[in-house]
């Protein structure tokens, strides 16, 4: 499903018209200006994450960290405890120096 298929679901469940004009745009202003903030929100071709990575970001990233250094143990059992915070501690300073870098929608 589109990105505007997504954005007239939501508007119809909240009985916005969706009438369009020849141009492609919106006839009714609330529902124009409701489709411009939806893709300001997110725009189409972005996933919209957590400025602060919660603990299963934290561990997937810790996770995948591990399963590429060492394939075949389980995690986070076979690990000794401080190898397991070594790694989420890597993975937390990975995705946060990622959102450091990040383009944000309005550069692009």
């Amino acid at each position: 499903m589109s990105e505007q298929e997504q954005f007239e679901r939501y508007a119809a469940g909240r009985r916005l018209p969706l009438d369009v004009m020849i141009d492609g745009t919106y006839y009714y202003a609330a529902t124009h200006e409701a489709w411009l903030a939806w893709q300001a929100a997110c725009p189409e071709g972005w996933q919209c994450v957590p400025v602060e990575p919660d603990e299963a970001m934290i561990n997937a990233g810790a996770q995948r960290l591990v399963n590429w250094a060492c394939d075949g143990l389980m995690w986070p059992d076979s690990w000794c405890p401080v190898d397991v915070a070594a790694a989420r501690n890597d993975a937390e300073r990975v995705i946060r120096a990622a959102h450091l870098v990040a383009p944000k929608p309005e550069d692009v």
